[in-house]
C-alpha cells in the first residue's frame, strides 16, 4: 500500500539521499569502504522509497554506523557536518 507523502517529506527524502551519498564519499576519501556501513545503505534505500514504515528506523541505523565511524576514529569537519545534517533531516521525517 503506497501512502502519499507531503511534498515536504518527499523533499526531505531527497535531501537525505544526497547527504548519505556525501557521507559515503567522505568515507571513501578516508580510505574506508562505504559498503561496510550497512546502515547507511539501509537509510539510503528507505529515503529512495520514502518508506513511511522504514522512516522510524532511520535514526537507529544512523546511530549504529556513526558509532562505528567514531570507533574507527574517522573524522573531519565536513563528515561531522554531514552526519549532523543526516540526523537533522531524520528528525523531520
Amino acid at each position: 500500500m503506497n501512502v502519499a507523502l507531503s511534498p515536504d517529506k518527499e523533499r526531505l527524502c531527497g535531501e537525505l539521499i544526497a547527504v548519505i551519498e556525501k557521507i559515503s564519499g567522505l568515507l571513501k576519501i578516508s580510505g574506508e569502504d562505504p559498503l561496510e556501513y550497512q546502515g547507511l545503505e539501509k537509510v539510503r534505500n528507505i529515503a529512495k522509497s520514502c518508506d513511511p514504515e522504514g522512516k522510524k528506523n532511520v535514526i537507529r541505523y544512523l546511530d549504529r554506523d556513526f558509532r562505528v565511524i567514531y570507533d574507527n576514529r574517522i573524522s573531519s569537519d565536513e563528515l561531522e557536518k554531514q552526519m549532523a545534517r543526516a540526523y537533522s533531516i531524520a528528525d523531520q521525517l
